[in-house]
């Protein structure tokens, strides 16, 4: 018997609307219904325990209350970002909300063992009465099994499959107790709603002991791109559950990359505007929603500046392409900047585009920020191997020749300025 005191709410009254929060507890966000609380209790089962049924026996301590002004739970965005939230107007389906006492599920955790996780509504509202309902106290009485027979492992021989591809699923079970008949059933499941798709496998093994395994193959033709789990359950013959696992995978290949980036000049004048080019491609076969983020970075690492783009729905093979242009005139003087490029989608990153620009002081040819005797010699080599380099082109000629060389080692004297 599992006994829970669920503690007193708490109502804040903010711009005319009353807000009412469960010590520990959290929000029921609904759109377009009362943001109501719910309380949570979690009990952990080690390795072997199958929880089959929560039922709730007893609930009590009732208290009532009327004249509150409860929001409701709105998903449009206010300019600042925030929820707008609006009184109830009485238009809700049922009278009293939310119309269950409570709900439980299995989390499997990754050491083998499980918590059972009950979410009780112990807070009703009636829109139409501004009337409340709260109840204090429950029991459940829990039913479970204690099971010798588990599954060992449960995989699919990817994480990702195109539409229409064949999904292997590697199934082990063990039985480590007394020989028994045991039911097998495996089916595939939506990933959000949890609706059955096919059935995969559905077998009695009879007198089961030991170690048994099957590889089912599922046929994914027609099945639209989204993510999708098998569940496996095993029963005994009096239809209790001996253990159940579920491993999810996904229909269709959300793969993107920076097909080109560029950005230019790449040696600048301070003021100059930079001119940044990135192209983004869908070599995946679903739609593509993002953002594109371009970044200029200094020499330490640091963002001088950011610009966004977002990616809606781009489709398989198609391209998006974004341009930006960065004003140089706060930028130092002598200094290089590295300007990146990315994509973040489906939770990933595309690999990251990199160009480097640099403001060039004509003559600065060792970046030290001065022209000195040294940067004269480089010119020279330059000018000996035909090698080019904006910085040392001081007559914008084209080539490296004996005469910048000459200019720069008179820049160094201080005859001239470049």
């Amino acid at each position: 018997m599992l006994v829970v005191t669920v503690p007193d709410y708490e109502v804040t009254t903010r711009d005319g609307l009353d807000y009412v929060e469960i010590p520990d507890g959290q929000l029921l966000l609904i759109p377009d219904m009362p943001m109501v609380p719910y309380y949570a209790t979690s009990v952990d089962y080690a390795m072997g325990y199958e929880v089959t049924d929560v039922v709730l026996t007893e609930r009590s301590g009732l208290a009532t209350a009327t004249g509150l002004n409860l929001p409701t739970v709105s998903m449009d965005r206010g300019g600042d970002g925030s929820e707008n939230l609006e009184t109830l107007s009485g238009s809700a389906d049922s009278e009293w909300y939310p119309d269950e006492e409570y709900r439980w599920q299995i989390i499997e955790n990754p050491d083998g063992n499980t918590t059972l996780l009950i979410m009780m509504y112990p807070f009703y509202y009636n829109s139409l009465t501004t009337d409340v309902k709260f109840y204090k106290n429950y029991k459940f009485e829990i039913n479970y099994t204690i099971s010798n027979v588990e599954i060992a492992a449960l995989t699919t021989d990817k994480d990702v499959y195109p539409e229409g591809g064949d999904v292997l699923v590697n199934l082990w079970l063990n039985n480590s107790g007394d020989a028994q008949d045991v039911l097998v059933d495996a089916v595939v499941k939506a990933g959000g709603s949890g609706e059955v798709i096919d059935g995969l496998l559905l077998r009695t093994l009879k007198g089961f002991e030991g170690i048994a395994s099957f590889s089912p193959r599922w046929n994914s033709d027609g099945i639209e791109p989204g993510y999708y789990f098998v569940e496996v359950t095993l029963k005994d013959t009096s239809g209790n559950m001996l253990d159940r696992k579920t491993e999810m995978f996904r229909l269709g290949i959300s793969s993107g990359e920076i097909a080109s980036f560029t950005a230019t000049p790449e040696c600048f004048d301070i003021g100059d505007w930079v001119e940044i080019e990135m192209v983004f491609e869908n070599n995946g076969t679903v739609n593509i929603n993002g953002t594109a983020i371009i970044r200029v970075l200094n020499s330490t690492g640091d963002v001088v500046d950011e610009f966004r783009h977002n990616v809606t729905d781009l489709t398989p093979s198609g391209s998006v392409s974004f341009s930006d242009e960065w004003d140089t005139s706060e930028a130092e003087a002598g200094s290089s900047y590295n300007i990146i490029g990315y994509v973040l989608y489906d939770s990933k990153s595309t690999d990251p585009a990199t160009v480097a620009v640099r403001n060039t002081i004509v003559g600065d040819l060792n970046g030290d920020g001065e022209i000195t005797t040294a940067d004269a010699v480089i010119a020279l080599e330059l000018a000996a191997s035909g090698e080019w380099d904006a910085a040392a082109d001081v007559d914008c000629d084209g080539q490296i020749t004996s005469l910048d060389v000459l200019m720069i080692l008179q820049a160094a004297c201080g005859s001239i300025e470049l």
